[in-house]
Parts: structure tokens; C-alpha cells; sequence
């Protein structure tokens, strides 16, 4: 298989840009090709979007020593062949611990707290294994169909599900933006993954809340779509702009990062 792939890393309108993006390949002695990646069989593509939080210090701080120790975590995980869906969430869990307890001591030394959301990918030729700590989201579009494959670890998402508020009361009372997990704020963190096949065609987006607040899942969906239908190698960057944009358009303040990778099957 091959992934079409591409990034987005938008400071929109604030002063600074707390989020941080990882988007890494195994083997690239398999080639490039413009915006393809020629994977074989026992290659894989590794993603990851953090958030780093605005209401806390040093966010951005937070964000890339995540997406370092990612970085660093995929270096080594390759070196014995790809791992297993199984093995892939072991490693990744015990990443989290240690970044977390690394970043809880320095935050405590400072007597400053930082944090960061989570959600990263992991993709085979047959596989994908996703992890989630906070409000990043993970959508896989599929004929013409959009589906989050991660959950917002939000108050107004485990309201929601309670049936104590509606979605509509949860974004009116600021709940939706209120996060029960990040990366180095709290004591012992919980990583949720998921696992399952990829299917030709396949696109998967990995997103921060600024990218896709104001975006419906629909537009996402006929957006990567049309993109599909290009030939022009830049189609997914066009894609992401051109969401990013809507974004904008409609009052998103917040920064804007996100990766898509399309599989393809050589």
C-alpha cells in the first residue's frame, strides 16, 4: 500500500501556537513519490497531533516533549520488524506514563502545571491501532462516511452520555472544553485505544478541537472525497486548508493542526 498523506500546523488567531504534530514512515528506503510513501507489507506510518493546553503554562512545552518521546518511542519499535496492534498500545502506554511523570515533576519543581491532549495513529498495510487522551479526535472516512474512532474525555461528553445535558447545553456551558484527562496535569492518566482492518481507500484524519470545532462531520467527509478524486499529489494539503478555512470563516480563534493519511494497496 501507499498513503497519500499531509499536515496542517495553523496558529489562527492566537499569539501562539501550542500544538504540535508527529508524522513519520518505517522503511523509506521503499521510496517517495511527491506526496506518496510506497509502503511494503511490514512497513508502517506513524501520526500523532497533540494539544497543549491554553489554560495552563507552557502548553506548547507539553505538546512536543509528547511528540518527541513519540518520535523516539517509533525509532526504536521497528527495529525487531512491526509490532502487533497488542504490542503497539503496550509501548505506548508506558510512553505516556513515563512523559506524564517526567512532566508532573517538572511542573511541580516550577510550581507551574502544564498539559497536553493525545491522539496518535498507527497504520499497516492491514491494521490501524488508535490512542486518545483528551479532546484530539481521530476520524476515519470511509464511502463517503465520516466516523470518529476516538471519544472526547470531556465533562460535556460524559454529561451528554449521562443524559444530563444535550450536546447544545454542553458547548453553551463551555463542559465540551472542560478535559477530565491530559498529559502531565493529572496524577495517572488512562490512554484509550482501538484497534481494526484498513480497507483500500481509507482515509484517516487526526485532528485538534481548533481544527474541527466548526466543522461538521459531513464536510469532512465530502472535503477528503473530492480530494480522492484528484490526481494532483497535493489534493490532501488542498483538503486541509480548505476545512481550515471554513474554520476560520465561522470564528475559530484556536490553533489548527492536523495530519491525513489515505491508504492505498500498490
Amino acid at each position: 500500500m501507499y498513503p497519500g498523506f499531509a499536515c496542517l500546523n495553523e496558529i489562527g488567531c492566537r499569539r501562539g501556537n501550542e500544538d504540535s504534530l508527529y508524522f513519520a514512515v518505517a522503511c523509506p528506503e521503499d521510496g517517495r513519490d511527491g506526496k506518496r510513501v510506497f509502503l511494503r507489507p511490514r512497513t508502517a506510518v506513524c501520526a500523532a497531533v497533540c494539544d497543549g493546553m491554553g489554560g495552563l503554562a507552557d502548553g506548547s512545552v507539553a505538546s512536543g516533549t509528547v511528540v518527541r518521546a513519540v518520535d523516539s518511542w517509533f525509532s526504536g519499535a521497528l527495529s525487531a520488524g512491526v509490532p502487533s496492534p497488542g504490542k503497539v498500545a503496550e509501548g505506548w502506554r508506558e510512553m505516556i506514563r513515563a512523559v506524564n511523570d517526567s512532566l508532573m515533576r517538572a511542573g511541580n519543581e516550577r510550581g507551574k502545571r502544564t498539559g497536553t491532549t493525545c491522539a496518535a495513529l498507527f497504520l499497516t498495510a492491514r491494521r490501524y491501532l488508535t490512542m486518545n487522551i483528551g479532546d484530539s479526535r481521530i476520524y476515519r472516512i470511509r464511502d463517503r462516511r465520516c466516523v470518529p474512532l476516538t471519544r472526547d474525555q470531556t465533562l460535556g461528553e460524559r454529561e451528554v452520555r449521562a443524559g444530563r445535558m444535550t450536546p447544545g447545553e454542553a458547548r453553551e456551558s463551555g463542559a465540551d472544553t472542560v478535559l477530565l484527562q491530559c498529559v502531565g496535569a493529572n496524577p495517572r492518566v488512562e490512554p484509550v485505544f482501538r484497534s481494526g482492518s484498513v480497507r483500500r481507500g481509507d482515509c484517516f484524519l487526526i485532528c485538534s478541537d481548533g481544527f474541527r470545532r466548526r466543522i461538521s462531520d459531513e464536510e469532512i467527509a465530502e472535503v477528503i472525497r473530492r480530494a480522492g478524486g484528484r490526481e494532483d499529489g497535493r489534493a490532501l494539503d488542498l483538503a486541509l486548508r480548505e476545512l481550515a478555512a471554513a474554520a476560520l470563516s465561522r470564528g475559530e480563534r484556536d490553533n489548527m493542526t492536523a495530519v491525513a493519511v489515505r491508504a492505498e494497496v500498490l
